[in-house]
């Protein structure tokens, strides 16, 4: 009962702050303090939002992330760092879509699980920790990739680009901040999951490499285009939310499919 409580009262706290940043947002200025009234609210969802996942991952024999709980931390991820970051405009204007969405999540973990115990190794949890900042950061990059596609048609149709986001240029610079971030927690974690994983077929990992290894190529064509060559506009958005959809299918969708659709664990 303690579960379904904080997880609605997350999804309750999600949804009221993400009504005051919508209020806000009305006078062009969406940004706001951590220690604002809307930031507390925001940040007692996190904290209710936390207890659903330590709840639903901490088991006595060991930790559990199947793919509810997973999707479900890096919800909550997302959320930490736009709150975190929400004095920026840019990152508190992103708050409308990354609260919702999160709310959503935190509820469907409630009703949906399965048991999926990972190992215990330090290093285990050490590229598990790093995989998940990194995909919650190139989540929030591909938001911002969205944004700019839908602005840039818009311009270029002579519409009125969306008041509630910031300038275009300011949306691209933290798209390519967050990218970079991203990509170097990426790498480490690859380069960390190398070492510590045994067995790579027993454990029905083939397919996540691949994906994550296309991805990491995309984001270094990315980045190595953006600071040598000038990328900017379509190229790198397209880019962003290639290599992010690589990453969704490599672990989200490759743990979906193993522990609903084929039932394995």
């Amino acid at each position: 009962m303690s579960l379904v409580i904080a997880g609605c009262t997350a999804t309750a706290l999600y949804l009221i702050t993400t009504a005051r940043v919508l209020r806000t947002s009305k006078t062009g200025r969406p940004s706001f303090s951590i220690l604002s009234v809307t930031g507390l609210i925001g940040s007692l969802a996190l904290l209710s939002h936390a207890a659903t996942i330590f709840s639903k991952a901490v088991k006595a024999q060991g930790l559990s992330l199947d793919v509810y709980t997973t999707a479900s931390t890096i919800a909550w991820l997302m959320s930490g760092l736009v709150l975190i970051g929400s004095r920026r405009q840019s990152l508190a204007a992103l708050s409308l879509v990354v609260f919702p969405f999160s709310g959503i999540l935190v509820s469907l973990s409630l009703f949906f699980s399965a048991d999926l115990l990972i190992s215990e190794t330090v290093g285990i949890r050490i590229h598990v920790a790093l995989s998940l900042l990194a995909y919650s950061l190139f989540s929030i990059a591909a938001l911002q990739s969205a944004y700019i596609i839908v602005a840039e048609y818009k311009l270029k149709n002579h519409t009125p680009i969306m008041q509630i986001l910031p300038p275009l240029a300011l949306m691209e610079n933290l798209l390519f901040q967050l990218t970079s971030v991203a990509f170097i927690l990426l790498t480490v974690g690859l380069i960390i999951g190398l070492f510590v994983v045994d067995d790579v077929f027993n454990q029905h990992l083939s397919h996540k490499i691949v994906f994550s290894v296309l991805a990491w190529l995309t984001f270094l064509s990315l980045l190595f285009g953006r600071y040598f060559k000038g990328w900017r506009g379509k190229k790198a958005t397209y880019l962003v939310m290639g290599g992010s959809v690589c990453l969704a299918i490599g672990f989200l969708g490759s743990k979906f499919v193993l522990e609903v659709l084929l039932a394995k664990t």
